[in-house]
């Protein structure tokens, strides 16, 4: 990662014509690598299908775009204490229902594989809010850097600029979920609180992951520099 690249970063609010953006960005950090996927098409479907499915939740989110390479590659997406907006749901939930459909043209089995990750990251998360020790007024829904940015302190600015909005927005008590196929221990680093921890096994085209899920929480007295 080159000092010239890092200064070449924008950070700004994100916007719906972001979105295909970060499906390449999920694309490209949970997915590429997914051996069972069976092409570079099928792997930005499940991506589309996973981002979207988490951002009926995300009511404010950020960007950090390369503008040399002209593409985002960090991205954090949080959620205030306002309620959940239901034009905003059905609009998420028409991308997932389309790109399940644009999977029929790889075969049935791709098009069932997709509707089981739909079912499995919707059974993910009902699990995640069943857990959750206590109630929260904001959230960190997504946090996703591309590999070849970190450890320049891009990951810090986005999850801080998170913070800073769901301050704004009244939030006292914010939670975070990951696991430990991710790096959770930047979150410990940073002095998060560790609330729970909890066995979780997950299917994504007929591999079974087995894994540790995170719950972390932030009091916002203050937010960190």
């Amino acid at each position: 990662m080159s000092l010239h690249r890092v200064d070449s970063l924008l950070y700004r609010e994100m916007v719906e014509e972001d979105w295909d953006g970060v499906v390449e960005l999920v694309t490209k950090v949970w997915f590429e690598e997914l051996e069972q996927i069976p092409s570079a098409e099928v792997k930005k479907l499940t991506a589309t299908v996973d981002t979207h499915h988490l951002f009926p939740w995300v009511t404010f989110g950020i960007v950090a775009i390369d503008e040399i390479e002209g593409k985002i590659v960090g991205v954090v997406a949080v959620r205030g204490p306002d309620d959940l907006d239901k034009q905003r749901q059905e609009q998420h939930a028409a991308k997932v229902e389309e790109a399940i459909a644009k999977g029929k043209a790889f075969g049935s089995d791709v098009h069932e594989q997709l509707c089981a990750y739909k079912d499995e990251a919707t059974r993910h998360w009902k699990l995640v809010y069943e857990k959750r020790p206590r109630t929260y007024d904001g959230e960190v829904v997504l946090i996703i850097l591309d590999p070849d940015y970190q450890g320049c302190g891009i990951g810090r600015k986005l999850l801080n600029q998170g913070l800073a909005w769901c301050k704004s927005q009244g939030s006292t008590l914010v939670c975070l979920d990951t696991d430990d196929t991710c790096n959770y221990q930047f979150y410990d680093h940073l002095g998060w609180r560790r609330a729970l921890e909890y066995p979780y096994s997950f299917e994504i085209f007929g591999v079974v992951y087995n894994s540790t899920e995170f719950i972390y929480e932030w009091e916002i007295e203050h937010v960190p520099g």
